[in-house]
């Protein structure tokens, strides 16, 4: 196919993963803008300054690309840990393009040596983007950091590039149709950094733009036509087309143009100094309006050296006559043979200028003409064929209304298709293909032209009804049927395609096409393109051996295993790019990178092999994942193709590496599946040859057989004693146990148990009170993930109801280590009684939805269900034949919960031995550190600490660091989210209280705000033993980068009324406000990691000889 070569390297990677072709082109509102914010352009050497690119005002936005300019001695582009940018660093999103429905595809190919960031982002899933009828339209799409590295005047701008060959002032925006919008927007630069000139770098260019872009009838629209950065500008002409049956030109007075109406309104060829001179040359019938302007007195405007350079030129209004959308545009005219799109400017030498850029208005009411109705397609007869068959190919159009002609374009490739005629006659490159059933009524004159290549593989040719004055009042237009009929003869095996394509010669074209109603207008909207499906072309001497497929490295797996797919290809002819798409259970399996353990993200590049992996043919990676259902969607491509066809061309081998990691033991599979987002693959994959050509047949594709084949595992919750058998004052360990309850992340339950004869005790033997939580099992006991616990038991009716429950459901679910088999809680009773009893899982009005007096819940926080209940545990007592060791049941052993309340003496803790400086008859907080001097890649554990402060239950703080310094770390060596919370301290612990924590950080600009707080304040006061002194946090940094640092007590518009960041309540509910201190802890040293010594070399002594005694 032709083109390729003109696509840049980034959208050749966007088709790639949506196998949408952004080519069509529509226009912007005009006052559609998309622009680079700086949050500062003055700063000092290593300050960091924030750029974020936002468009404003677009119908709606799919996807952008942009090619940034910078300086790479004055400027270092970050990512948010504070890493320089690679060659292929996305930068952080934005507010739009975020949607993970719509298959998000971030992109990049910079050149950082160089000072060029190119990146962009689409969605690829735009049919159901379009499905919600809520597009996009404004927001920011990139937000970049900047580190600055010399103060010297730079800026960061905008810049065209060879790679987008024809964006707008480096920029290229699409829309939800897949089409680029060409012009109708502007571009706004940055302003210089580091300089008291403010004034950005600009482009030159000429520009129409509408006052609105939605008008009712008989309202008005202003246009104006304005220049920027035109130097030395002395004169100008222009050609403006609209349609006349839609618009017309009017004064500021209300009163219609004549053919000789000059421009007014613009602020520019004022100066009388200058002998200013205007004129118009209409043809309002025709909808053209011609303006012309100069100054005459050119040597004195040069001698001036004052020239205009940007401002407007006039302003036209009309009055809409009709609501259909319309354009008002630049265009060329027979008047002005050498113009540049219906443009001609003059310097004050009297010489044209050409370096600069047009740009159009765009189409105005475009909203009320979004209705799509019409279609133009390309139907083929076989998409399978063989070397010397006949495709043929007819070009349809559907309910395009007024239609009166056409101007097609097609792209194939010459060496695999030849188009002949119904005879069998090779074209020439005026052969007109055969006409269809339409747009052929001799009354009304109809008029045909073909301009083929067909060398390169083009055919460009049209048709129209000359006779439109006729045609239009018969009042019968020809809307649907054929158009053209083209035959192609089958060359040699290789799969490929016919398409509309634009061209240079149709510069206004919609995906290779020009339609035209019975007023000789163009038709701007309204209708799609249809391509023509892939066709297969097939050796039948050939037998296909070639394929892809996945292959595990073992089918037999449990809990905890790693599970490596392997993704091959085999005899795949000149491979040059592949992209696939696997499904799997999020539930059962989590991808990780093999080296860290950490899980994927949705743009984790996976494990290379050895094909697609040479960097001397410019090896492009990207993925697309969605982790949280299951899909990796990955891509790698050569894009250096012409060298890399110049080598030897790849065919066999390893292309990428996947590590599973297994949370839940059961019978599942990995496969290669089909999605929406590639519509044209085969069984989730694509495949491209060193020619840029999608590989559409010819292999195979080998799926892996199931993982743990014919398992059946059956969810379960139960009652496990240590003993069935028991004597009088023995005790029995109860554990509730779940198996395969998957995503498991609280429960509730309701124990029924007989008080007469057995006692509730904790491990220690001492008697249960009203607030003893049982003691917790393996499962649902990490505190990163914020746990509750609550309690309400019924000792008299041997009644125990306990919950507990994540409450950090966010970073629970991305984590590996999902729950879902294990002791959930334990539980201790004494025999009192020789009387054979049962503990039972029963329902209570407590629980109305129970099952059984079960509650489980999963990470969604949705109730679980279909699992077993294993629901009653028995238990005989027997008497032993010693009497003396029979425990006789006493009056103590009636639940009276007044007599177990005695508190000890020793619970009381001594404040003065746990902190220090200690500050007489006060109470303060503060950070104490395990160490202050520390090296990189070490870490600091900072515990948040208070003394002397009464009653304490419940704290909220907030706390300063500095993220390119420090990384706070979660006990699982895992980086801090936004909602991690810190590990509990020695206070705030007691799960007879029913804690709970929460936290809301920002580990991007560096705070960390958290808290923790009792529930049960009322239990709390009545057990008489405060809280006053211990820590209440315990944070681990990761040290980053060498220097001086801190982490701090800060004061945050989140804690409003915060004493130094810090919140302190106590067990009335009431926020303690004085009588305590915050006491900011050292500064930390950081210095360079430690660099393995060159070992020193130990002289070797040299022996004392002891002189031998002389024998006397």
């Amino acid at each position: 196919m032709r083109g390729k070569k003109s696509l840049s390297i980034l959208l050749a990677i966007a088709l790639l993963i949506s196998s949408s072709l952004f080519s069509s082109m529509v226009f912007a509102a005009g006052d559609s803008t998309i622009g680079l914010q700086l949050d500062k352009t003055k700063a000092k050497v290593g300050e960091v300054i924030t750029a974020t690119i936002n468009l404003n005002n677009f119908s709606s936005i799919a996807g952008y690309q942009v090619n940034l300019k910078y300086d790479p001695e004055v400027l270092q582009p970050i990512n948010k840990s504070g890493n320089p940018y690679t060659n292929f660093t996305n930068p952080e999103s934005g507010t739009l393009l975020t949607n993970s429905d719509f298959g998000v595809l971030p992109q990049a190919s910079n050149n950082t040596t160089a000072g060029i960031l190119s990146f962009g982002k689409v969605y690829t899933n735009l049919e159901e983007y379009r499905a919600t009828n809520m597009p996009e339209t404004s927001g920011s799409v990139a937000v970049l950091s900047f580190k600055v590295l010399s103060e010297k005047p730079t800026s960061i701008v905008f810049e065209d590039t060879n790679k987008m060959p024809n964006a707008v002032t480096g920029t290229n925006v699409f829309d939800w149709n897949g089409n680029r919008i060409t012009s109708g927007y502007t571009v706004a630069q940055a302003g210089i950094i580091n300089s008291d000139n403010q004034n950005p770098i600009i482009e030159s260019n000429i520009s129409i733009a509408y006052d609105k872009v939605s008008v009712k009838v008989g309202e008005t629209v202003k246009v104006s036509l304005k220049v920027n950065n035109i130097n030395q500008l002395a004169g100008y002409q222009v050609n403006l087309k609209y349609d006349p049956e839609v618009l017309q030109p009017v004064t500021a007075t209300g009163k219609a143009y004549n053919n000789s109406t000059s421009l007014y309104g613009g602020d520019m060829f004022e100066n009388e100094d200058y002998s200013p001179f205007y004129q118009a040359v209409h043809n309002v019938e025709n909808g053209i309006l011609n303006f012309s302007g100069s100054y005459l007195n050119l040597e004195e405007y040069k001698n001036s050296n004052n020239d205009e350079t940007t401002g407007t030129l006039g302003t036209v209004e009309f009055k809409v006559l009709d609501s259909k959308a319309t354009t008002v545009s630049f265009e060329d005219s027979n008047i002005m043979p050498t113009a540049t799109t219906g443009t001609l400017l003059f310097d004050w030498n009297a010489c044209r200028i050409s370096d600069y850029k047009v740009y159009q208005a765009g189409i105005l009411n475009a909203e009320g003409s979004q209705i799509i109705n019409g279609n133009v397609s390309m139907e083929i007869d076989k998409t399978d064929a063989q070397v010397g068959d006949i495709i043929t190919a007819k070009i349809n159009i559907d309910d395009i209304a007024d239609f009166a002609g056409y101007q097609f374009n097609l792209s194939y490739d010459p060496s695999v298709l030849k188009p002949v005629t119904e005879d069998g006659v090779e074209y020439t490159n005026t052969t007109m293909p055969l006409s269809g059933d339409i747009l052929g009524n001799s009354e009304y004159i109809p008029f045909s032209i073909a301009s083929h290549n067909l060398s390169a593989g083009i055919l460009n040719f049209g048709k129209s009804y000359t006779d439109l004055k006729t045609y239009k009042e018969a009042g019968i237009a020809d809307t649907k049927g054929t158009l053209a009929i083209i035959n192609f003869k089958v060359l040699k095996a290789k799969s490929t395609s016919i398409l509309f394509e634009n061209s240079s010669s149709m510069p206004n074209g919609v995906s290779g096409t020009l339609l035209f109603d019975w007023n000789g207008d163009k038709i701007l909207s309204g209708y799609t393109v249809t391509q023509a499906p892939t066709i297969k072309i097939k050796d039948p001497n050939v037998e296909e051996k070639s394929a892809i497929s996945l292959d595990l490295d073992k089918y037999n797996v449990s809990v905890g295993d790693i599970l490596t797919a392997t993704l091959r290809a085999d005899e795949i002819d000149n491979l040059a790019g592949f992209q696939v798409n696997i499904k799997y259970d999020p539930n059962i399996l989590k991808p990780i990178v093999a080296s860290t353990g950490e899980l994927y993200e949705s743009n984790t590049i996976p494990e290379t092999g050895d094909l697609i992996n040479n960097a001397n043919f410019g090896v492009m990676p990207i993925a697309s994942h969605d982790p949280k259902a299951g899909v990796l969607n990955f891509a790698r491509t050569y894009t250096n193709l012409e060298d890399y066809k110049a080598s030897e061309s790849e065919g066999s081998g390893v292309l990428s590496q996947i590590s599973f990691k297994v949370i839940k033991k059961a019978s599942t599979e990995i496969k290669l599946d089909n999605t929406g987002t590639m519509p044209n693959a085969i069984t989730g994959t694509m495949l491209f040859d060193w020619s840029g050509d999608r590989i559409t047949s010819g292999y195979e594709v080998i799926q892996p057989k199931a993982i743990n084949e014919g398992y059946n595992a059956e969810s379960s919750i139960s009652i496990d004693l240590d003993k069935s058998t028991a004597n009088i004052g023995d005790i029995i360990k109860a554990e509730i146990n779940v198996k395969d309850i998957d995503n498991l992340a609280g429960y509730q339950l309701n124990l029924q148990y007989d008080p007469e004869v057995i006692q509730l005790v904790d491990s220690e033997g001492k008697e249960y009170t009203e607030q003893t939580f049982p003691d917790a099992g393996k499962l649902l006991s990490d505190d990163d993930y914020g746990l509750v616990t609550l309690i309400s038991h019924q000792f008299d009716k041997g009644i125990v109801n306990f919950s507990k429950f994540y409450t950090n459901l966010e970073e629970y679910k991305s984590s590996v280590e999902i729950e879902s088999s294990g002791d959930i809680a334990v539980l201790f009773f004494k025999v009192i009684s020789n009387k054979s009893t049962s503990i039972e899982f029963t329902n209570t009005p407590k629980m109305p939805n129970g099952i059984s007096g079960t509650l489980l819940f999963d990470y969604d926080g949705n109730k679980i269900s279909g699992y077993s209940l294993y629901n009653s545990a028995i238990i005989d007592v027997t008497t032993t034949p010693e009497p003396t060791t029979t425990q006789e049941p006493t009056p103590t052993l009636t639940p009276e919960p007044t007599t177990t309340q005695e508190p000890t003496p020793t619970s009381t803790p001594t404040p003065t031995s746990t902190v220090t400086p200690v500050i007489t008859g006060d109470g303060y907080i503060t950070i104490e550190f395990d160490k202050t001097e520390a090296k990189v890649n070490d870490t600091i554990t900072a515990t948040v600490m208070v003394n002397n402060i009464e009653n304490l239950a419940a704290y909220q703080v907030n706390l300063k660091y500095n993220p390119d310094m420090l990384q706070p770390i979660t006990s699982r060596k895992v980086p801090y989210t936004n909602s991690s919370i810190p590990s509990q301290g020695t206070l705030l612990s007691n799960s007879d209280y029913g804690f709970i924590a929460a936290a809301s950080n920002n580990v991007i600009n560096g705070t960390l705000n958290f808290g923790r707080a009792y529930t049960n304040f009322e239990d709390f006061r009545a057990s008489e033993t405060p809280e006053k002194t211990g820590s209440i946090a315990v944070i681990t940094f990761k040290v980053l980068a060498e220097g001086t640092t801190s982490l701090l007590f800060e004061d945050t518009t989140s804690l409003p009324n915060g004493i130094c960041g810090t919140i302190l309540m106590d067990w009335y509910g009431n926020r303690i406000s004085t009588g305590y201190k915050v006491l900011q802890p050292k500064e930390l040293n950081i210095s360079a990691a430690d660099v393995d010594p060159t070992p020193e070399v130990t002289p070797t002594a040299t022996p004392v000889v002891t002189p031998t005694p002389e024998v006397t």
